[in-house]
């Protein structure tokens, strides 16, 4: 007979919160199936046992409230892990309103179980909760305190407060206890262990310096290198960006796709070390033609002609190809410590682990 789990005793006490408030409780116990093809799915890493017990006893309901955020059924997180979730150690819980409750989840070496949240506005993750026992334990004394049963600002305030008490540095394992925010979009930043899950080898994205000009490049001295300059002009797609590069010498457009820039290297306004290779075809497009369309589409929006504006935009849709640029990225390393870090930041009294 398996031992009886900490966190069981909690979910007891959190079941009792809710139902002392007159709420329903919640609901929708995971399968042996779905449960199964969750743990198959993020192999090889691992569902917290917290976690596990926690899909056991429920996945939804009106009741279900942690940091305000009602929880997803486990397979609707997993699809949605499978798709927008750049950190491969963090599966969404929990989500309202464009912002997600992530659970980390564990490896050989640690548990998981943390929570952070997260919006898609471009923000970093915040810790929230050193594991699922904590969380459960607040959430509990939220509902007694009749914190987690409206959405009003006195009461939002009460739970931030509340919050904070359960979410000290020194609870959170030794990898993420240096940590107030880290950034998704930045995986040089983020700790080791989640590098590791996501296959980010921060050795590749030592720079290398540079082996020739864009000069060199359009004089046809050479028909590929390294080159090192600022991004004068960015745009793109989930497929990748489309980066005007200007080392000093002249410009070069470079077409950057999403895999050759694991580190998120490709920033407007920084500079960046680019592996290049020229490329050939007819279809090349100047940055003069983006540049008037993109100053046609904002001119006929503001002057109210959506036409044209679309057909503006229609137009400028085909800068966003390789064939358009004059060279394709092979790789891209950052070359500043912003770049690297972007939003993520330590705790006061921490170094960089």
């Amino acid at each position: 007979m398996n031992a009886r789990l900490p966190i069981e005793d909690l979910l007891d006490d959190f079941f009792a919160a809710i139902a002392e408030q007159g709420k329903p409780a919640p609901e929708e116990p995971i399968s042996a199936e779905d449960l199964a093809t969750v743990a198959e799915a993020v192999a090889p890493l691992l569902l917290p046992p917290s976690l596990v017990a926690t899909w056991r006893r429920f996945q939804s309901g009106d009741s279900t409230v942690l940091t305000w955020m009602p929880m997803l059924p486990a397979l609707h997180g997993l699809e949605l892990w499978r798709q927008d979730f750049p950190a491969s150690a963090l599966f969404p819980l929990a989500y309202e309103s464009q912002e997600f409750l992530l659970v980390e989840l564990g490896t050989s070496a640690t548990a998981g179980g943390a929570l952070f949240r997260w919006a898609y506005d471009g923000g970093p993750a915040h810790p929230v909760f050193p594991d699922l026992e904590r969380a459960f334990a607040c959430a509990a004394e939220g509902w007694r305190r009749g914190v987690l049963s409206t959405w009003e600002s006195p009461a939002q305030a009460d739970w931030t407060q509340l919050s904070a008490t359960y979410s000290q540095a020194a609870d959170y394992p030794e990898h993420l206890a240096p940590f107030e925010a880290i950034d998704l979009a930045k995986p040089l930043s983020w700790p080791r262990i989640w590098q590791e899950a996501s296959g980010i080898d921060p050795a590749a994205a030592e720079p290398r310096g540079s082996t020739t000009t864009i000069r060199a490049l359009r004089d046809g001295q050479a028909g590929s290198g390294t080159i090192v300059g600022r991004i004068a002009g960015l745009s793109g797609t989930a497929a990748g960006s489309r980066a005007v590069i200007d080392d000093g010498t002249g410009e070069l457009v470079v077409w950057c796709p999403a895999a050759t820039d694991p580190f998120g290297s490709v920033v407007s306004g920084q500079h960046v070390e680019l592996d290049v290779v020229l490329t050939s075809g007819n279809e090349k497009r100047s940055s003069r033609e983006f540049d008037a369309l993109a100053t046609g589409i904002s001119t006929s929006a503001v002057a109210g002609d959506l036409a044209t504006a679309q057909a503006y935009a229609l137009e400028l849709g085909s800068f966003l190809d390789p064939a358009a640029a004059d060279a394709l990225a092979t790789a891209a390393r950052p070359l500043n410590e912003a770049t690297r870090w972007g939003q993520t930041k330590l705790r006061d009294g921490y170094g960089a682990p």
